[in-house]
């Protein structure tokens, strides 16, 4: 029943519902005690970013279209003449920015089009607040940077996909007991 799913949903949001507890086996902890073990433990590098297509900002859009191509991929770094990411171009970025407005792709630099200073993140950074950057800022590539200079790219596609992965992994190992623990919810809920 609907209404009765709602008023359980409220008595829960209010705090009149006791919380879940976890057994200590369950929880983590750093040093710091309030980061969760993926915080402090995961980096950005244990992503598994991949090596992206970079180019110079100079570089026309066409060239820049076919290296995307070459690597079947949908997004290029692009570099000042100093080899500094200078900015991010996205095969969106070509059909909206230069395809749409009709723009010489053998002719056109990639500068006109691409993204200035992109946000980037370290090697080092947590996995987890690099992932919080990409989902609030709706970005589908993060590149990895250190000193300006261009290290890797983070995907979102491939980042989700690898914790799917994890997850379906996860429950093969402890499928019993996640189906245990769903059939035990279900009960609960009515």
């Amino acid at each position: 029943d609907t209404s009765e799913y709602s008023e359980r949903a409220k008595r829960s949001l209010s705090g009149s519902t006791p919380p879940p507890t976890t057994k200590p086996s369950d929880a983590t902890s750093s040093s710091a005690g309030a980061s969760s073990h993926y915080e402090s433990g995961r980096s950005v590098e244990k992503l598994r970013p991949e090596s992206p297509v970079v180019l110079e900002e100079s570089s026309s859009i066409a060239d820049v279209c076919k290296a995307m191509a070459a690597k079947r991929t949908d997004c290029c770094l692009v570099t000042s003449s100093v080899g500094t990411l200078a900015g991010i171009v996205t095969d969106t970025d070509v059909s909206r920015k230069a395809v749409a407005a009709d723009l010489d792709l053998e002719a056109t630099a990639v500068r006109e089009i691409m993204t200035r200073g992109p946000k980037c993140v370290k090697a080092r950074d947590p996995a987890l607040e690099a992932l919080k950057m990409m989902v609030a800022n709706h970005f589908r590539h993060l590149p990895v940077a250190a000193g300006g200079k261009v290290e890797a790219l983070l995907d979102i596609t491939k980042c989700l996909y690898h914790a799917i992965s994890k997850i379906e992994a996860a429950y093969e190992r402890h499928g019993q007991r996640f189906s245990h623990t769903i059939g035990k919810l279900e009960r609960e809920l009515g």
